[in-house]
């Protein structure tokens, strides 16, 4: 039966970081890249659909947000739905764990599907706009945080504290984010 798999982007707005996006969500891209080998394995898992108005790009545009605009993108961990759409902010910082970017950097294309990661999307400058911070590194938090005991202050003001999310992918963060 057919189930639907929303993607979701977060838009977040810092007062000295700028814009960001936590995530870059599903891309029309993908619907080309599963129509050869060995992309397509992922493609007869599932079938993307992948409405105009449903791709990153359109929904920032739509609230007069150019990709240009967007200064950082913080990545939850790297399967296709969370990096479908990474290529179109091609001057945003790249900030992620490195632990999942090791998880998944070197591997045969294959083997990588098995890890839900296309390396076709991720963009050729990653390495150079990268800017990783280690889970093992991560310092204790306050109570304020629990469950969760250990992460990152990702911009050094509280406002977007990373913390590890263990068990769906490697190197996996979710966001602790302070507004005024």
């Amino acid at each position: 039966r057919e189930l639907r798999f929303p993607t979701v982007v977060g838009i977040i707005r810092h007062p000295t970081a700028g814009l960001g996006l936590f995530d870059a969500g599903y891309a029309p891209r993908i619907t080309e890249l599963v129509r050869s080998w060995p992309e397509r394995l992922y493609g007869m898992a599932l079938e993307f659909n992948i409405p105009p108005e449903a791709d990153p790009v359109a929904q920032l545009a739509a609230r007069g947000i150019d990709t240009s605009d967007v200064e950082w993108v913080l990545l939850s961990h790297f399967h296709v739905d969370h990096v479908g759409a990474l290529r179109d902010f091609t001057e945003a910082r790249l900030i992620h764990s490195a632990e999942a970017w090791d998880a998944v950097k070197d591997p045969k294309s294959v083997a990588a599907l098995r890890r839900a990661y296309m390396p076709a999307l991720i963009p050729e400058d990653f390495v150079e706009r990268s800017a990783p911070f280690r889970i093992s590194e991560m310092v204790p938090l306050p109570e304020a945080y629990a469950p969760f005991d250990v992460g990152t202050d990702i911009f050094g003001d509280g406002s977007v504290v990373a913390v590890p999310l263990e068990g769906h992918a490697a190197g996996q963060v979710g966001l602790f984010i302070q507004t005024a």
